[in-house]
């Protein structure tokens, strides 16, 4: 059942990738008083693409047990 969850959680990633890098790089800056502009959301973009993917393959290779949980 996680398994989906992550599924879930890493298509969601894919689709809102762009609103999530904003939404990540003006937290920063806010919070930290960086200056980040379009170029690290560029780079945060391609983090969360990898991630997301990561997310979906790990999760499917869980769900068709290729892949184990430690101690199960």
């Amino acid at each position: 059942m996680e398994n989906l969850a992550f599924i879930a959680i890493g298509c969601v990633m894919l689709i809102f990738r762009k609103s999530f890098a904003s939404l990540i790089i003006d937290f920063q800056n806010r919070v930290w008083g960086f200056r980040f502009g379009e170029r690290e959301k560029k780079a945060s973009i391609f983090v969360i693409v990898i991630v997301g993917l990561g997310f979906i393959t790990l999760s499917l290779l869980a769900i068709f047990g290729v892949i184990h949980k430690r101690g199960t």
